[in-house]
């Protein structure tokens, strides 16, 4: 009996940090998708599944503290829930909310949910306050340092302090002789402290920049739909993505100056783009579309590659390796009998791994400062990196290291006769 070779695994335990590794959708106020954290060694294997009931769950998030914060709706009771769970996938508690539309954490830790109501809710579960939005209900938000940033359907952009007391408030109407259907979409905020909203307008859409105290920048119209986040590169460009629902004929990445001046635009094939685009640590930038293409996007707005797996890809996100993370699912299904994947592609756009999780499309990885991957579906929360092969445990033990062999040939020698030919 030869042993060829044998490997150590290692549980990777993820360090402390002052600030959070993945603070809200898109990772940061930029909402690039892209890590400060090396993911290389992540193998994609399942490292824990998180699963009560017929519950769904949203994107995550992570605290500095390696606390995973992530919303559920369950379909049996109808109730909704924040959870906080622990890197190993036990909950810590979890709290009634009316729902987990968007969760964002707060510098101090305090993780803000909203749906109908915002909410502030302390790490020991506790709350710290809740904010009815009035006459019109909110749309999206976002947390940046000491300022809480909400839009709401009455087309304005809400300035709250993080007691939930409002500073201010400012309209979004760029233009009040071509006021259609004006709904702000979403929202991000630059390192200077700019924010940019993209505003709904009947398929005449725009962006508009303002200044930290909510005083006007500029505005932009792009003249046909636009449904995803702005993303900010670390140039200042601002990135955006529109999608010509009335032709049907694919979309266009524009790429913006901090003069709301269009520096290129590249025409995007692909059906019903409605995912941010993400950046890479070189500043390439990626488009996901749901009739499953990957575009890849030099900064200057030449195509690099394009990666078809013929199925919807969700917003990726981003190692600061550059491996490239994002779901992988079938659309428009009535029952759960599709497929899916967390697919992991190198820079290049050669897949890496693809890991299968249940039946329904995983949304955007959350990455932790140990580099694995935790992820919400509609059947589970996924986390992605080492194993740690505790199901081929005997009950009532626990696996803090395992060696494992991983190959062995069994060779039985026996002495050749004279005569005997070799084969």
């Amino acid at each position: 009996l030869l042993i060829i070779g044998f490997m150590i695994f290692e549980e990777k335990v993820p360090r402390e940090v002052e600030t959070s590794p993945w603070s809200m959708e898109g990772g940061n106020p930029q909402r690039t998708g892209l890590s400060t954290y090396d993911t290389k060694d992540n193998p994609g294997g399942l490292k824990w599944k998180f699963q009560k009931g017929k519950q769904s769950y949203t994107s995550g998030v992570i605290a500095g503290d390696g606390t995973i914060y992530t919303g559920a709706h369950d379909y049996d009771t109808g109730e909704n829930y924040l959870y906080a769970l622990t890197y190993e996938g036990k909950m810590e508690w979890k709290v009634n909310v009316e729902g987990a539309r968007e969760i964002a954490l707060g510098e101090d830790g305090t993780i803000y949910v909203l749906d109908y109501y915002l909410y502030a809710i302390n790490p020991d579960a506790t709350i710290k306050w809740k904010l009815e939005p009035g006459e019109h209900r909110w749309r999206s938000f976002m947390v940046q340092s000491d300022n809480i940033y909400l839009t709401a359907h009455d087309n304005r952009l809400y300035s709250l302090d993080l007691n939930g007391v409002e500073r201010w408030s400012v309209s979004l109407v760029a233009d009040e002789h071509d006021l259609r259907n004006e709904s702000p979409c979403s929202l991000c905020v630059d390192n200077n402290g700019n924010i940019y909203v993209n505003v709904r307008n009947m398929g005449d859409d725009y962006i508009i920049s303002l200044h930290s105290n909510g005083s006007f920048r500029w505005y932009y119209k792009f003249g046909v739909s636009v449904e995803s986040n702005p993303t900010i590169g670390p140039n200042g460009r601002i990135y955006v993505v529109s999608y010509d629902w009335i032709e049907d004929d694919g979309g266009i990445l524009f790429s913006l100056n901090q003069q709301g001046e269009v520096e290129w635009t590249c025409e995007i094939d692909g059906w019903a783009i409605s995912f941010s685009p993400v950046l890479g640590p070189d500043g390439t930038i990626y488009i996901g579309t749901v009739d499953g293409i990957l575009y890849s996007i030099s900064p200057e707005g030449t195509l690099k590659w394009k990666y078809t797996c013929g199925n919807s890809i969700e917003m990726p996100s981003i190692g600061s390796d550059g491996t490239i993370y994002f779901g992988l699912g079938e659309v428009y299904r009535d029952d759960d009998d599709g497929e899916g994947s967390i697919v992991a592609l190198s820079s290049n756009g050669k897949q890496k791994w693809k890991t299968q999780l249940g039946k329904l499309e995983p949304y955007q990885p959350a990455i932790g400062t140990n580099g694995y991957l935790y992820v919400g579906t509609g059947r589970g929360f996924y986390a992605l990196g080492d194993q740690t092969f505790d199901e081929f445990l005997t009950p009532g033990f626990e696996c803090t290291s395992m060696i494992m062999i991983v190959g062995f040939i069994i060779v039985s020698l026996k002495k050749r006769g004279k005569g005997a030919r070799s084969r």
